[in-house]
């Protein structure tokens, strides 16, 4: 077996680039940061933001099957509910879970993020349903455990999203979240 030496020059020099590259990107997110809008105005969504819905409204079609109308005015109007419901899902958790799950959509939403870990390498209302779901299954099959904890959650969110909406879970029998929870989901 061959070894590989590493010089302590190289490794200075590896250590000293990787450490600019983290404090430009922490910069840039700082300088972002202010363009950020803290609170939704009124009629916009709770935490969820444009760039967020893109890529879920791409992904739960997949992830629900045929659960969502094949296509149409109904397709869109559940998945707009279901959407809806994963917004408040998340906004009336914890602020641990909102700052993971905005990692978690921004790991998956930025287009240079999105192409890198993902691998779907047009925007999301552009990917076909075949490259989601290879997407899916890289994840799921991937030797990385965070890759598919993170897979876990986003589809996590998006079926119980599905099971707070009423409507949506009719013909199954299931007779929906409780009472005291539906209220929490009211959009």
């Amino acid at each position: 077996m061959k070894k590989i030496y590493v010089s302590r020059r190289k490794l200075m020099q590896t250590g000293l680039l990787g450490s600019l590259f983290l404090g430009a990107s922490s910069g840039l997110v700082y300088l972002l940061e202010p363009f950020k809008s803290p609170t939704p105005l009124p009629g916009e969504w709770l935490l969820l933001q444009d760039r967020d819905l893109v890529a879920l409204r791409a992904i739960a079609p997949v992830v629900l099957g045929s659960r969502l109308p094949a296509s149409g005015e109904e397709h869109e109007q559940q998945l707009e509910r279901v959407l809806r419901s994963a917004d408040s899902i998340l906004y009336y958790s914890s602020e641990e879970i909102h700052r993971q799950s905005r990692q978690i959509l921004d790991l998956i939403s930025y287009p240079a993020y999105r192409i890198l870990f993902t691998g779907v390498a047009q925007s999301w209302n552009e990917a076909s349903e075949a490259d989601i779901r290879d997407f899916i299954d890289r994840w799921s099959n991937s030797r990385l455990p965070l890759l598919q904890s993170i897979l876990h959650a986003i589809t996590r969110v998006i079926q119980a999203a599905w099971y707070a909406v009423p409507e949506s879970v009719a013909r199954t029998g299931y007779p929906g979240i409780p009472n005291n929870a539906r209220v929490l989901l009211k959009s």
